[in-house]
């Protein structure tokens, strides 16, 4: 089997305008709408208003974005701190007919993102708790209220974020969310699944799976889940050089953490950016970037962005299956300046095509940066 990749550009940015950011899209199945959730971006971390567009044509062309009302910025603290939303995943819920938009909230100050949980040591650090949101939708383009995913236990956390997650919608309409979560001055991050419920306006956690751990810079960030051939599995961005996966027979009790490899035990060097995966043509691949000897003047590897095979028997990547979703460009004649792609997410259209959309951001040009979309097709 083989794949074939097409890539084309759905938001073309220009000098005066903002570019997106966080493109994701969701597909109601019935329909085939396909829904994206995205944003703009005006700095690091610091970025518009949620959008959403849709498109009727497997996403050859879109709509214009729309702000979601709920999801937009609001003052905070008699105006001089802000509240936003971001990290946003549109998911489609087929026993209830529902849209998800799950994100959470964030803070900023005017001239762009207040460092809440100092992790960069930028901002003076402030007790705001970060937590996720989200907004229920219906197919006509209505969103709902800001809602808040505040669960028993986790009321007193710095932060308790789905933000950038792959969930799984069960055949019962229950879900499994995969969450961080960090105490106040304690940087690295925590890992938990939460089996929830959702009756078509309020999503609700059932049970919680074990906690992961992982002591090294900021921890555990972003988990994206996969159900493939009878088991969940799990893939992690970390803060010391390497992605990390682990697998579970019920999608709350995971193994313990391995860091991504090839077949032949090499490890992959990665860089504090996320991976996702993707079901095509019967089998299981992880979308992610890497360290290669084109990328060592991209910022955190962030390009190119490839996708390869995973071998759930041996638990490893095949590295003959390796694929370049979207190749490595510079903006500038000394290749300084690269598109980075470290914000992505996939979308299955079928058992033999998908999606992947991601917003370029090349950050010493305003942010600049075109929205891209794959195409990807398994031929046999």
């Amino acid at each position: 089997m083989t794949l074939h990749i097409e890539n084309k550009i759905i938001f073309r940015q220009s000098p005066d305008n903002e570019a997106y950011f966080h493109p994701k899209i969701c597909l109601v199945p019935q329909s085939g709408l396909l829904v994206m959730t995205l944003q703009t971006v005006r700095g690091s971390d610091f970025y518009g208003p949620v959008l959403s567009c849709c498109s009727t044509d497997k996403g050859e062309s879109w709509s214009s974005p729309r702000p979601i009302p709920s999801l937009g910025i609001n003052p905070y603290d008699n105006g001089t701190v802000f509240e936003g939303v971001c990290d946003v995943v549109p998911d489609y819920h087929p026993q209830t007919g529902r849209l998800l938009a799950i994100g959470h909230n964030v803070f900023y100050l005017k001239e762009g993102f207040l460092d809440t949980l100092g992790d960069f040591q930028r901002k003076k650090q402030q007790s705001l708790q970060r937590y996720g949101v989200y907004s229920v939708g219906d197919l006509q383009g209505n969103w709902s209220e800001r809602k808040e995913l505040r669960f028993e236990g986790f009321e007193k956390n710095s932060s308790f974020v789905c933000g950038c997650t792959q969930k799984l919608i069960l055949p019962d309409g229950d879900m499994i969310i995969p969450f961080t979560f960090a105490d106040w001055g304690r940087q690295d991050r925590q890992c938990c699944t939460f089996l929830c419920g959702f009756d078509g306006e309020q999503i609700f956690a059932k049970k919680r799976g074990n906690i992961l751990t992982h002591q090294a810079g900021r921890g555990l960030l972003e988990p994206s889940l996969a159900y493939f051939k009878g088991k969940f599995y799990l893939t992690l961005r970390a803060e010391d050089g390497h992605g990390y996966h682990a697998d579970s027979d019920d999608g709350l009790h995971w193994s313990a953490l391995q860091a991504w490899r090839w077949q032949d035990n090499e490890t992959l060097t990665m860089s504090t950016t996320q991976q996702h995966w993707l079901e095509l043509g019967g089998k299981l691949y992880l979308v992610y970037t890497r360290k290669t000897d084109d990328n060592e003047n991209v910022i955190r590897w962030r390009s190119p962005l490839f996708m390869a095979e995973f071998d759930p028997q041996k638990k490893c990547l095949l590295k003959e299956s390796e694929a370049c979703v979207f190749p490595l460009r510079y903006t500038d004649a000394d290749k300084q300046q690269a598109a980075l792609m470290g914000n992505f997410h996939p979308c299955i259209l079928s058992e033999n095509e998908a999606l992947v959309s991601v917003g370029e951001n090349i950050p010493k040009q305003r942010q600049a940066g075109n929205t891209l979309l794959a195409r990807i097709r398994s031929c046999h």
